[in-house]
């Protein structure tokens, strides 16, 4: 096993996708995307905008599932993600958004990756962060698939008070729903959802779907949640590459700046920061933010001043 697998999650501008896939085009890499179900036409855009900026790779269309912020649509996605490649059985699983860019060349990763072969890219966030987190999956928040879209409409306020409600209710109660689960889990915990993840692990996880589904549906944000907590209540969690509970980037290889956005998109003022990171990867982008700072890093990581575009 030495081909990496990227899986990626996409929902909007799709020409920024072709430039993230054109950079991570390798004889070593195959490459699954994920178009949210609302993308209309999503086949076309794959075969027109997304397959022609790869020569090199295997790109698969992975079935579409309809994403939502915050639901358990998100855990779904990630998961059926590893379920389509892992047959493949490759050395590292890279989950990435469409707003993604790699820092280094395909050639500096996979040295990198196979010198820590074996261990496990995930995040743990600080203690105080995965105190914060602890509501989202201690209490059943309703209606998280259709508030997660986003419109804030009449239906969408009544819902979303309706939902408070029911959480208000389940403190005076005091309910958690930890109590029920601790067959599966006896410890949680919290970071990015970003991973870096082996075959075995992979496996593990796909293999734990139903406990996850059961702890974790109709929860808030637990695609932040559920694969820390599979991992540190594994014998994986020996294998994990920086174990601090520090939320850093370096944990996952992906630079991440929250403190100047949510998360910050960068710009081409940014480049020399980016370059000189120890990071792998690096979120966020927005070409209609900035394009230039796109187009600079690829033509530092293509060289010679070749350009994403084909």
């Amino acid at each position: 096993m030495r081909k990496h697998a990227y899986l990626i999650m996409a929902h909007t501008q799709f020409q920024q996708v072709a430039k993230l896939v054109r950079l991570i085009d390798n004889e070593e890499n195959d490459i699954y995307l994920h178009i949210d179900k609302k993308v209309n036409n999503a086949r076309v855009i794959f075969r027109d905008i997304i397959e022609p900026a790869v020569n090199k790779s295997h790109i698969y269309f992975v079935p579409q599932n309809n994403v939502h912020w915050g639901a358990y649509s998100q855990i779904k996605t990630e998961i059926d993600l590893l379920k389509v490649a892992i047959p493949n059985k490759y050395q590292y699983y890279h989950l990435l958004s469409g707003a993604d860019l790699p820092l280094k060349s395909q050639e500096y990763i996979h040295n990198f990756f196979s010198d820590n072969q074996g261990k496990e890219f995930v995040q743990l966030g600080t203690k105080e962060y995965i105190n914060r987190t602890q509501q989202r999956y201690r209490y059943y928040w309703i209606f998280q698939e259709k508030l997660g879209t986003g419109r804030q409409n009449i239906l969408y306020k009544i819902l979303n008070r309706l939902r408070y409600g029911t959480v208000l209710l389940q403190t005076l109660f005091k309910v958690d729903r930890r109590k029920k689960n601790e067959d599966v889990f006896k410890c949680y915990y919290s970071g990015a959802n970003w991973f870096s993840i082996t075959h075995d692990f992979a496996n593990y996880v796909v293999s734990k779907e139903r406990q996850i589904q059961r702890v974790f549906n109709k929860t808030l944000c637990c695609d932040e949640v559920f694969m820390q907590t599979v991992l540190m209540n594994s014998k994986f969690k020996d294998n994990i590459y920086h174990k601090a509970l520090d939320g850093s980037s370096l944990s996952i290889m992906r630079k991440i700046d929250w403190e100047r956005g949510g998360p910050y998109v960068w710009t081409e003022g940014d480049f020399n920061e980016l370059i000189d990171s120890d990071c792998m990867f690096a979120r966020k982008f927005d070409e209609k933010v900035d394009p230039k700072i796109i187009e600079l890093l690829c033509e530092r990581i293509l060289l010679k001043g070749n350009k994403c575009e084909k």
